[in-house]
């Protein structure tokens, strides 16, 4: 598995959290359907999907990039949006994708009837951003304003101070008191 494969995968999880789907594995356990998976793997005997579910390619299709002395890369990940049944939400999906990561392509696959999926969508994404392994989530407005993801609102006392421009800075921009659902008390 290629070393950005999991971050990628969680970043993936965070941003589809509410239209991902679940699968329901051989022993009556229910989890996300979200996987990192090779273009030869199969689900697991026994394992059911309903909803969306999203595959991750394992390993991405690599690109020297020639400049100069260097050869670095650039990687284009694989990431599939599979629709089991009709409530699957592939375009809204796909549109919050494509937004997270600007330059990213899609093409809608059509599947046979006798594969089970419905629909299926997948998605290039070139050399994408994701998570650090340390990522919490994080609330400074109350969970009222973020494009992809949906905070709960902290209920702490916030100092937002991006500093002066006198070295050194001055921090004197607080919050008068705690913060409750975005509203200063």
């Amino acid at each position: 598995m290629s070393h950005l494969a999991k971050p990628l995968r969680l970043t993936l999880e965070k941003l589809l959290a509410e239209e991902i789907g679940e699968y329901t594995l051989i022993n009556g356990a229910k989890t996300p359907s979200i996987a990192v998976r090779a273009d030869s793997e199969r689900l697991p005997q026994g394992t059911r999907v309903t909803g969306m579910e999203v595959v991750v390619g394992r390993y991405p299709e690599q690109e020297p990039v020639l400049q100069y002395m260097q050869q670095p890369t650039s990687e284009t990940w694989s990431v599939w949006l599979v629709g089991w049944d009709n409530s699957a939400p592939i375009i809204d999906s796909t549109q919050i994708v494509l937004d997270a990561y600007p330059g990213s392509e899609f093409q809608q696959i059509t599947v046979p009837k006798s594969w089970g999926p419905v629909n299926q969508v997948k998605i290039l994404i070139q050399n994408p951003w994701v998570l650090p392994d340390d990522y919490g989530d994080k609330d400074l407005d109350g969970g009222y304003f973020h494009p992809y993801l949906v905070l709960p609102a902290t209920k702490a006392q916030i100092i937002v101070d991006g500093g002066g421009f006198v070295d050194p800075p001055e921090t004197a921009d607080q919050w008068p008191g705690k913060v409750d659902g975005g509203v200063i008390s």
